[in-house]
C-alpha cells in the first residue's frame, strides 16, 4: 500500500472570497475545503456540476454552512443546464477589464463577480477548461489533479500529463 501522494489546498490568510469548481467526485474535497474557509470567514461559491439532480453531492451541508451554490446539470434537472464550467465563465467574465466597455461585445458591463482563488476538482477536461480561462485572466487558482497509478511511483508513465512524461 502506498499513498496519498500529492499535497493540500492551501487557504491564504488573506482571501476574502474563493471560487470553486467541483464536478461529480470533486465535490468530496472541495466540501471539506469549502468548510474551512468558511471558518475563516471566507465567501465560498461553489459551482457544482453534476450529469443529473439525483447526482448533485453535499447540497445541504453546503447551504447549512453558508455556501453560495451556483449549480447545474448536463441534462438541465436542476439549475442552469450545461457545464458548470460555462456557468463559472459566465458568472466571472463580465468582472474582468477585457469584457467592460471597448471589449468585443461592444457594450459596458459592470456585474460580474470576482475571486481572490480559484479551486477546481473533477474530470480532467473541466479542470483544463478552468485553468485556461484562469490563465488568460490572471486569476489565481489550485487544481487537484486525481490519476490513475499503475505503478505507483511513476516508472510506467501512466500519471503523466504532457507528452514530456512530467
Amino acid at each position: 500500500f502506498r499513498g496519498p501522494y500529492g499535497t493540500f489546498f492551501r487557504l491564504p490568510a488573506n482571501l476574502k472570497s474563493i471560487a470553486m469548481v467541483a464536478g461529480g467526485y470533486g465535490m468530496v474535497p472541495l466540501s471539506y475545503l469549502a468548510q474551512e474557509a468558511r471558518k475563516k470567514d471566507v465567501e465560498v461559491h461553489l459551482f457544482m456540476g453534476a450529469r443529473n439532480a439525483d447526482e448533485l453531492l453535499f447540497r445541504s451541508w453546503m447551504e447549512k454552512i453558508g455556501v453560495v451554490l451556483h449549480i447545474s446539470t448536463d441534462d438541465g434537472s436542476e439549475g442552469y443546464k450545461g457545464f458548470n464550467t460555462d456557468l463559472f465563465i459566465e458568472t466571472i467574465k463580465p468582472s474582468h477589464p477585457e469584457f467592460i466597455s471597448g471589449s468585443s461585445t461592444g457594450s459596458s458591463i459592470k456585474s460580474g463577480m470576482t475571486f481572490d482563488m480559484v479551486y477546481t476538482v473533477g474530470p480532467e477536461i473541466m479542470e483544463m477548461k478552468v485553468a485556461n480561462f484562469c490563465w488568460e485572466h490572471n486569476l489565481q487558482f489550485m487544481i487537484s489533479l486525481e490519476r490513475y497509478m499503475k505503478c505507483g511511483m511513476g516508472i510506467c508513465g501512466q500519471c503523466c500529463v504532457d507528452p514530456t512524461g512530467w
